[in-house]
Formats: C-alpha cells, structure tokens, sequence
C-alpha cells in the first residue's frame, strides 16, 4: 500500500467522520418525524461560530467548549421542534421543504450580517502535531476527530438501543399513532428527536472547527452532502448514514488525489448515482430506519 493512498484514505476518513455525524442527526430527524430538515447544516454553522466565540472571547479550548455548544444546540433543536417543526407536521410535503429552506435563508443570512463573509479559524498550537501511520501523517486534530467521531456516535447508539428515550425515539418512528396509544409522549419525543440530531452537529463543530474554516455558507455545503449521505445510506437508517458518510469522504479523497481536485464532488456524485441505480432504496435498502 503506497503512501499517497494511505494518506487519501485517512484523510478520506476524517472527512468521512464528518458526514457521517452530521448525516446521523439528519436522518434521525427524518426517521422519526418524516421531515428532511434543510437547515441542518445552518445549525452546523451555528456551533462553528458558537465554539469559535467561545474561543475568541473567553479564551475557551474548542474540546474543553464541548458541553456548553452540544448543550446549546440539543436546546435549539428543542425550540426548533416545537415552534416551527411540530406545527406544520401533517402539511403537505413541500410545506416542510419551504419551512426548513426558509429556516436555512435566515440563519446563514443572519450570520453573514452579524460576521460578513470572513473565513474564521481557530488556531491551535498542537495542530501542527500528529502521528505517522505506515508513512502516512494524521495530524493531532485529525486523530481527536475520529477517536471523538467514534465515541459520539457509540453514545447515540447506546441511547437509542439502551435507554427508554430510545425505545421512544425507535416506537415512535415505527408509527407513533400505535406509540401515542402505547402511552407514549409523541410531541416530547418528536423535540427530542430533533434536540438529539442538532446536538449531534454541535458536537461536529467542536471536533472539526480545529482544521477548517468557519463561514456563512458552510452549512450549505454540508446540507447537501448530508443528504447525498442519507440517501445513499437509506432514508432513516442511522447505520446506513454512518457507512454512507465514509464512503462518500473516502470517494471524494480518493478523487481529488488520483483524479481531479475541481471535479472530485462531481465524481463523489456519479459514484453515489451509480450506488443508487444498484440499490435505488439505498445501501440498507427496506430495513433504513432508526
């Protein structure tokens, strides 16, 4: 195994993890409420700048922020559910699209008024730092990513498989008429539902702000390639989200190495059509539910 393809393949990794947090809450939304969230990646954006102000402002590590940004955005999405998702459930479709969309409009436009277009970091000095694996470098940051990838994503599960707001969470996204007669709380199910799957971006931004940018517009990246992950995992399947982002961030390394910078999430996007033309209801097929 050459370098340069291990160097593309944890890189590809690493990015992978990414998606596959952010797609993970996307889908959970889904799963339980039926509703694709097309703000997801604005809220993404908002734990970026929460953890960078937090940094700028009281000098405040970004893993040491951790708490306070996955607390702050499990509040959001709470407030989220219930005054602006729970209202229109059981609209037509498109109302659901325009309400997230429209969601999405205001946020990124809000933090382009509040911060302007500025790329924003937060340099730390230990990211100069890592480790060689077989020839290949893993910064500090990168490696804190995925060991933290790797334990947020072992909480959700166990949350969702071991504890009784996961029986909830799995009943109600089976049908939550029969869980609403079950005794089941559907509308606080339904909040935490969502409170869970932003909590979840917050924890992203924490772990990824070390090595990228923080922008207005990087919620939109990641909505979209949130959703290519969730669809090609399974619609609802947080499994299939989980192997769907690392197959795409491994896909779009692996492209813009051997094939072409500038055309590297084009090819990501064949790949992932020519996935679906294979398994049209996606990797996890009829079983993609949470």
């Amino acid at each position: 195994m050459s370098a340069t393809f291990l160097q593309a393949l944890l890189s590809g990794l690493v990015l992978g993890s990414i998606y596959a947090i952010v797609a993970s809450g996307l889908s959970l939304v889904f799963g339980v409420m039926k509703i694709i969230n097309f703000a997801h990646g604005q809220f993404l954006m908002l734990g970026l700048y929460l953890t960078y102000w937090l940094y700028r402002l009281f000098d405040l590590h970004p893993y040491a922020s951790a708490p306070i940004v996955v607390g702050v955005m499990f509040l959001v999405g709470f407030v989220v559910s219930r005054w602006i998702l729970e209202p229109i459930l059981g609209t037509d479709p498109l109302t659901y699209l325009l309400t997230t969309f429209g969601l999405a409009l205001i946020l990124e436009n809000g933090a382009l008024m509040l911060w302007s277009h500025d790329y924003r970091s937060v340099p730390l000095q230990f990211a100069v730092r890592g480790f060689n694996v077989l020839g290949a470098r893993l910064s500090t940051p990168q490696a804190v990513l995925l060991v933290g990838t790797v334990i947020t994503l072992a909480v959700l599960f166990y949350i969702l498989l071991r504890t009784r707001t996961g029986l909830a969470i799995r009943a109600v996204a089976q049908n939550w008429e029969s869980a609403e007669l079950a005794g089941i709380n559907v509308r606080r199910t339904f909040a935490l539902a969502v409170a869970i799957g932003t909590a979840l971006v917050g924890a992203a931004a924490v772990l990824m702000i070390p090595i990228y940018f923080v922008f207005p517009g990087v919620g939109t990246i990641y909505t979209v390639m949130a959703f290519v992950v969730v669809v090609l995992g399974g619609l609802g399947s947080i499994a299939g989200a989980v192997v769907g982002g690392l197959i795409i961030g491994v896909a779009e390394i692996l492209a813009g190495t051997y094939l072409s910078v500038e055309l590297a999430r084009s090819i990501t996007f064949l790949i992932f059509l020519a996935i679906l033309f294979f398994r049209p209801l996606g990797l996890f097929g009829q079983s993609a539910r949470v």
